[in-house]
């Protein structure tokens, strides 16, 4: 009986993991929206965000496209990895 109990728990330990690991990954989560309305550095916390200066909004980035598109945010607007930009203008 012991000897049963040894393999039944890790067995159940095993299938109780992978199932909530697995339930995570299937559930939508839209942690980067609730970040709406605080600040570039609260939004970009988490890399997997966007956040649009103009709108104040943090966005899940659209991983789909290369770069956020224009009716997401302009493209001067957006951030996404570090908050600040350097504008960098050429005199001649």
């Amino acid at each position: 009986m012991m000897k049963c109990l040894w393999i039944f728990l890790p067995a159940l330990l095993l299938v109780s993991g992978l199932a909530t690991v697995l339930a995570d990954e299937s559930t939508p989560e839209h942690v980067c929206e609730t970040k709406n309305g605080t600040s570039c550095e609260e939004c970009l916390k988490n890399v997997t965000c966007l956040w649009c200066i103009k709108t104040k909004l943090c966005v899940t980035y659209p991983v789909q496209t290369i770069l956020p598109p224009h009716s997401l945010c302009p493209l001067d607007d957006a951030r996404w990895g570090l908050c600040w930009s350097k504008k960098y203008t050429f005199t001649d």
